[in-house]
C-alpha cells in the first residue's frame, strides 16, 4: 500500500467527535443502560471465576468450578468458551470480584456492577469502529466517506444488537478480526497470524472469513495448511491442562458444541441415494476451490472485502443462525458499499430494507436479547410487569402467520445475494455517480445521504430499544 495513504490513516484515526457523534452516543446509551441478557450474566460471572478458581488453587479445574456456579444459582450456564476468552473476561472483571469478595452477595444483582460489567462490549464497538476507520482510509475513502462508514458501523442494527442488546462476546472478537484485517492491508503478515489465531480463539467464525483469503494469498499447500491449522494448536496446548485435571468439568462444554453443529449443519439437501449433506458444506467446499485456484498474482482491497464476506453470508443464508452473528459482515458489506460511488442513496435504502427485514425475523424466533431489562433503567421507570413478547411472536409465528416472517428473510437473503453480485471480483463499477434527473434518490447528495444516515440510525435505536417503547405506553 502506498506511503500516503497509509499516513492518511493515521490522521484520520485521530479525528474529533462532532456533534452528531455525541447524538449518536447519547442514543446508544439507552440500551447500554436497559438490556442485561442472560448470556451477558453468565459472561460476566465466568470471568470473575477465574480469580476465584484461582485463590481456590483450582485454576486447572476452571470449567468444573463454573458448573458448581450454575448450580448454585449465579449463573445459567457453564462456562463455553476457550480459556484465552475466559482470561480476557477475567481481567476486565476483577474489580467485580474483589468488591464482592468485601461486600459479600451477588454483586450482579447491582445495576452499577451490570453497567461495569457490561461495558466491555460498549467499548469494544467504538474500538471497532476506530480500527474500521483505518481500513477505510487504507482503502482509499475520503475523510467524509470515512465518517460515514464510522457512523453507520455504530448505528448499524446488527451492531446495537450484538453489542447493547445481547452484550455477546463477538464485538470483542470483531475488534481482533478487523487488526487481522488491517496487518493484511499493509502487508504484515506476521502479525496478522497473530491477530488471525488470536481472534479464533474467541469465535471460531474468525477461521472461517480468513479461509478463502489465506487460499487466495498462499498457493503454498503447506504454508496455508499450517496458518489455517495454527490456532487449534494454540487452542489444544492451552486446553489440554484443564482436560488433564478436569475432564469431566471440560466436558460440561459439549452441549454447546452439539447445538452449534445443529445450527450449522440443519439446512440440508438431499443427493443421490437419499445422502442429505448441509448446504454450509457445500458452500465452503465452492468457497475453498474458488479461493485456491484463482490465477490473480495480487489480490485489491475490494477482493479481500469481499473474500472475507463468503463464508459468513454462507452461515447467514445457509443455517439457523443467532442475531449477533450478522455483525461479522457489517464492516465488509459497508467498506464495498462506500468504496462504490455509483447509486449510494439508493443502495443504503437496499441495506436497510435488508438488514431490518432479517431483524423482524430474529425478533420472532429469538426475542429474548430484546426484552432483558429486569433490574435495568426501564424496570426502575416503569415499575410495573413487563408484557411478554413471547404471546406477540406465538403468534406471529403460527403456521397461519408463516409467511410474514419467512418472507422478511428472504428480503435479507436478496440483498444480500445482490450485494455479493454487485461487488464480485471483477465487476465493472464507477467511481463517481453519474448525474441523471433522479440523482438524488438514486446517486443522493451529501445533504440526502447524511439525513438516510440519520434514518437509519434512528431505525435502528427504536428497533433495538422496541420493547421498552411497549411497556411505557401500556403502563400509561
Amino acid at each position: 500500500m502506498d506511503r500516503q495513504r497509509s499516513d492518511n490513516a493515521v490522521k484520520l484515526s485521530g479525528f474529533r467527535p462532532r456533534k452528531e457523534d455525541v447524538i449518536l452516543f447519547l442514543l446508544l446509551l439507552i440500551p447500554f443502560l436497559s438490556f442485561y441478557y442472560s448470556d451477558l450474566n453468565s459472561n460476566i460471572r465466568q470471568g470473575m471465576n477465574v480469580w476465584e478458581a484461582l485463590i481456590q488453587g483450582r485454576f486447572f479445574e476452571y470449567y468444573g468450578l463454573n458448573v458448581e456456579s450454575r448450580d448454585a444459582g449465579q449463573m445459567i450456564h457453564v462456562a463455553n468458551y476457550d480459556m484465552l476468552l475466559n482470561i480476557a473476561y477475567g481481567i476486565w472483571q476483577l474489580p467485580l470480584f474483589i468488591i464482592e469478595k468485601i461486600t459479600g452477595g451477588n454483586i450482579l444483582d447491582h445495576f452499577a456492577a451490570r453497567l461495569y460489567g457490561k461495558s466491555i462490549h460498549f467499548i469494544a464497538m467504538y474500538t471497532a469502529a476506530g480500527i474500521l476507520s483505518k481500513i477505510g482510509s487504507i482503502a482509499g475513502l475520503d475523510e467524509e466517506k470515512n465518517r460515514q462508514l464510522k457512523f453507520m458501523f455504530l448505528s448499524s442494527i446488527f451492531t446495537i444488537c450484538v453489542a447493547l442488546n445481547a452484550s455477546q462476546v463477538d464485538i470483542i472478537g470483531l475488534n481482533l478480526i478487523l487488526l487481522a484485517t488491517l496487518f493484511i492491508l499493509k502487508e504484515e503478515w506476521g502479525k496478522f497470524i497473530v491477530f488471525f489465531i488470536l481472534a479464533v480463539q474467541f469465535k471460531e467464525f474468525a477461521w472461517l472469513i480468513f479461509l478463502p483469503v489465506i487460499l487466495a494469498k498462499e498457493k503454498n499447500l503447506v504454508k496455508s495448511g499450517a496458518m489455517l491449522v495454527s490456532p487449534f494448536v494454540l487452542n489444544f496446548i492451552v486446553s489440554l491442562p484443564f482436560k488433564l485435571a478436569d475432564p469431566v468439568g471440560v466436558a460440561s462444554r459439549r452441549p454447546r458444541t452439539w447445538i452449534q453443529m445443529d445450527f450449522l449443519t440443519r439446512s440440508r439437501i438431499t443427493l443421490g441415494e437419499g445422502f442429505e449433506v448441509p448446504l454450509l458444506f457445500i458452500a465452503l467446499g465452492a468457497i475453498v476451490f474458488w479461493a485456491y485456484f484463482r490465477l490473480k498474482e495480487k489480490e485489491s482491497v475490494r477482493d479481500i472485502f469481499f473474500m472475507e464476506l463468503l463464508s459468513m453470508t454462507a452461515v447467514l443464508l445457509f443455517t439457523r443462525t443467532a442475531p449477533y452473528w450478522a455483525v461479522y459482515i457489517t464492516p465488509f458489506y459497508l467498506l464495498l458499499m462506500l468504496m462504490d460511488g455509483d447509486r449510494l442513496f439508493i443502495r443504503i435504502v437496499m441495506e436497510m430494507a435488508g438488514t431490518f427485514s432479517v431483524m423482524v425475523t430474529y425478533f420472532i424466533v429469538l426475542w429474548g436479547p430484546f426484552d432483558c431489562m429486569e433490574g435495568m433503567l426501564p424496570d426502575m421507570l416503569i415499575k410495573k410487569e413487563f408484557v411478554d413478547p413471547g404471546l406477540f411472536t406465538a403468534w406471529i409465528s403460527d403456521e397461519k402467520y408463516f409467511y410474514f416472517w419467512t418472507l422478511s428473510f428472504a428480503a435479507f437473503a436478496v440483498w444480500l445475494v445482490y450485494s455479493m453480485y454487485r461487488n464480485r471480483p471483477g465487476a465493472e463499477r464507477a467511481a463517481a455517480p453519474v448525474q441523471e434527473d433522479n440523482a438524488f434518490w438514486t446517486h443522493g447528495t451529501d445533504k440526502s445521504i447524511n439525513m438516510l444516515l440519520w434514518l437509519r440510525a434512528l431505525a435502528a435505536f427504536f428497533f433495538s430499544t422496541v420493547m421498552i417503547w411497549v411497556n411505557l405506553v401500556l403502563a400509561l
